[in-house]
């Protein structure tokens, strides 16, 4: 079963993840180690193993075995945004923050913009941070629409 993976440093590692596991992985793009298997459990995609009757995440029990325990307070995050892969070389220890910011949701999206959808720049005297909820607005876009509603009003009027 080993020798179908792409070698890495946890080759010899191997053997210590449990047998009904490995007869699970395959390679798959990018060196990944993609552990098939039903993932509909989990809303994220992730892949479960029974460990001692018991259900544990598959990509964090690989990690635990061959590399180590995950510091307190971190998550792993896959480098390689497979949720199926349980390649170690593919995952790292950060915390809640950095995971969330490096991936593809929304709010971390939205985060790396440099510029608004009109092509304003988000930074300096052009940027509101809303207290209500810290989402960054255009300062320009908000002016152009505030005198927009103005002339309408008074025209109306």
């Amino acid at each position: 079963m080993t020798a179908r993976l792409p070698l890495t440093k946890f080759q010899a590692s191997l053997p210590n993840l449990p047998r009904h596991m490995l007869r699970r992985i395959s390679e798959g793009p990018g060196n990944c180690w993609i552990l098939r298997g039903s993932a509909k459990h989990h809303p994220y995609g992730y892949q479960s193993v029974s460990i001692n009757n018991s259900s544990v995440l598959a990509h964090r029990f690989a990690y635990e075995t061959l590399v180590g325990p995950i510091p307190e307070g971190l998550q792993i995050d896959h480098l390689c945004k497979v949720t199926s892969c349980v390649n170690p070389e593919h995952m790292e220890a950060v915390t809640g923050e950095v995971n969330v910011a490096r991936s593809n949701c929304t709010s971390a999206v939205n985060s790396r913009k440099t510029h608004c959808k009109y092509g304003h720049e988000l930074s300096g005297s052009n940027l509101y941070i809303r207290p209500d909820n810290g989402k960054r607005q255009c300062k320009a876009c908000a002016n152009q629409r505030s005198s927009a509603h103005k002339r309408k009003r008074s025209s109306q009027t």
